[in-house]
């Protein structure tokens, strides 16, 4: 594929510098002078915390362009980790930076952003406990940053589905693994009680959950440029779908269950998206990381050759046309 050196590196600390440098010029181009006058747009969470809510309300782009890179890196951590990659590269880093910076500026606020480390965190910590099946810690904090993600940004409620599920289909079903799951759980659920306890609105609990849930919000707006980028995308999966099928029935056990897990996360998501009402298109914050793996697993399968370096940078120019008219995109129409 082509740039495959450049992204696969023995120095280590070239796989922090390389999605530092994308981010910052992302930000750069996209920061002056057309984006300095879009309006504040930012979601409702449960915890109402002073400097984060600040923070939302200065709505810059390089707080939100921080939280981003983090996110990145965490995905390149935990492909390294557990090498669900045959290479070391910051490739799913770069690629979940290209499928997201479009929507950065209107869509997106720090709550979301937040919501998705956490998220990651949880997907992280899901690896390991398909990697070591002897420690219940993975699964514990599987469960506890699936709900502490869902504190920040509450319309992800159907991760709780997809922790049980893909807990079950990671080979980790067993009584002491459910006890952990629902540990963590509580855990967070006991800290957020004794919070609503100490800024006495205890009784706001369950009309905010459910207010923030069902409330409608922002709705789908694409333009034809975000049509061809999607058809893009599509077209890429469908060519995807032999190497990748091929590379599953080759791959060891361990590999195996990531890929499921990584699959049943994205139908989950996209589930999410059409389930949920009022989510628009924060949805793709999280579609992302799973799609972040998968296109840098098949890209990587491909290898050298002109067709595989024409997908590649068919991908790029669907990526392009998503930061270009990432603001088309983000026109939603609020209730």
């Amino acid at each position: 594929m082509i740039f495959t050196n450049f992204l696969r590196t023995k120095k280590r600390y070239m796989l922090l510098v390389i999605p530092f440098l994308f981010i910052v010029l992302v930000l750069v181009f996209r920061e002056f002078p057309k984006h300095l006058s879009q309006p504040i747009i930012f979601t409702d969470n449960l915890l109402h915390i002073g400097f984060l809510d600040r923070l939302a309300l200065e709505n810059s782009v390089w707080v939100k362009g921080s939280l981003l890179l983090i996110s990145a890196y965490l995905i390149i951590s935990v492909t390294l980790r557990y090498k669900l990659l045959s290479q070391e590269t910051c490739l799913p880093g770069i690629l979940y930076i290209c499928l997201t910076a479009g929507t950065l500026w209107e869509s997106s606020d720090i709550f979301l952003l937040l919501a998705v480390i956490f998220t990651t965190l949880a997907f992280i910590n899901l690896q390991g406990a398909i990697h070591n099946s002897y420690s219940v810690t993975n699964v514990f904090n599987v469960g506890f940053f699936t709900l502490l993600a869902l504190l920040f940004y509450p319309k992800l409620i159907f991760l709780l589905v997809w922790a049980f599920v893909a807990l079950f289909l990671s080979g980790r079903s067993s009584l002491r693994d459910v006890i952990a799951l629902f540990f963590g759980f509580a855990t967070v659920i006991f800290f957020f009680v004794f919070y609503c306890f100490w800024t006495n609105s205890l009784q706001d609990i369950l009309p905010s959950i459910e207010r923030l849930i069902t409330m409608e919000g922002k709705s789908f707006h694409f333009s034809d440029a975000i049509w061809l980028s999607i058809g893009i995308l599509v077209f890429i999966f469908i060519c995807s779908l032999g190497v990748m099928l091929g590379y599953y029935s080759g791959a060891i056990v361990n590999q195996r269950k990531s890929m499921t897990d990584f699959v049943l996360s994205f139908f989950i998501l996209l589930s999410t998206s059409f389930l949920m009402p009022g989510m628009g298109n924060d949805v793709f914050y999280v579609l992302a990381i799973p799609l972040s793996y998968y296109f840098s697993q098949y890209f990587i399968l491909q290898g050298a050759g002109y067709w595989a370096d024409f997908q590649f940078l068919l991908f790029l120019a669907a990526c392009g046309l998503l930061y270009w008219h990432g603001d088309i995109l983000s026109l939603n129409d609020f209730f």
